[in-house]
């Protein structure tokens, strides 16, 4: 299989780096003409003017790691942008693209439009997609992550960390705040585990917006769910995932105001 065969030779890439050896004066000038270093192709797939996304910058820095293992062959790079990296056609394109040239590994970022596509065809011509998304969405079943196993995750999942606070401080009654759709992927993980482990675990989950919205009065951000009035509040745990670091200033601001009138409540911020 392609994929194990790539894991050896990175292993065997590293044996060979850390062994010394000697070689005679003529062996060594011998050994500079006639030994050449293999090339690889790595890809990549990133949207357009998205030079500053976690997987740009961790793509560009893997070929100037100090590693010994990128002194044992060289590697050549090959991006492909596109307009949307949660259009699952066009990471399907994108992929293609690479996979005819001969890469032996894609960095992208995987979104639930886009992990059927990008598990099948990565899976189909077993090449490696190194991801520093956030990958809760993969799921957590035994048969869910063996139809991941092409997928390489390059950032700690949240999640553990979570539940781990809640177990921890006692949460029983969570109110769950998310910004974002991918939000839902990890509140269906911490479910699965927090109740497991404490079978009063519950939790009431709502959207946060920033702007006001028809219906909602003047209310918005924090202050639409948890207001300092509001004294028959149950749910005194809350928690807050945060999806973009624009709104984290807004948010301690909104914290801040309530915190005097409400010194019940706790708050855990994720993200952001």
């Amino acid at each position: 299989m392609r994929v194990v065969g790539n894991l050896r030779l990175l292993g065997l890439c590293l044996c060979l780096a850390a062994t010394p050896c000697t070689l005679s004066a003529d062996d060594q000038t011998r050994s500079k003409r006639q030994i050449t270093k293999p090339q690889y192709l790595v890809g990549a797939v990133f949207q357009m003017n998205e030079r500053n996304s976690s997987e740009y910058r961790t793509f560009r820095s893997y070929p100037t790691s100090s590693s010994l293992m990128w002194h044992s062959f060289l590697l050549k790079e090959k991006v492909v942008h596109v307009k949307d990296v949660h259009d699952s056609f066009q990471m399907a394109s994108a992929i293609c693209e690479l996979v005819a040239d001969g890469v032996i590994a894609i960095f992208a970022p995987v979104y639930p439009e886009t992990l059927t596509i990008v598990k099948s065809m990565t899976a189909q011509h077993d090449v490696l997609v190194f991801t520093t998304t956030d990958v809760h969405h993969i799921g957590t079943s035994a048969a869910e992550v063996a139809g991941s196993v092409n997928i390489v995750k390059l950032r700690p999942l949240t999640a553990p960390a979570m539940i781990d606070f809640m177990i921890h401080s006692e949460w029983e009654d969570v109110l769950y705040l998310y910004e974002s759709d991918e939000a839902k992927y990890r509140l269906r993980w911490v479910l699965e585990k927090a109740i497991k482990r404490a079978p009063r675990f519950t939790v009431d989950f709502r959207k946060i917006t920033w702007k006001p919205e028809p219906g909602t009065g003047d209310e918005y951000g924090l202050r639409q769910h948890v207001h300092p009035r509001t004294n028959a509040f149950q749910r005194k745990s809350i928690l807050i995932d945060l999806s973009s670091r624009e709104n984290t200033r807004e948010l301690v601001a909104a914290i801040g105001s309530i915190m005097p009138e409400r010194a019940d409540l706790h708050f855990l911020i994720v993200g952001g």
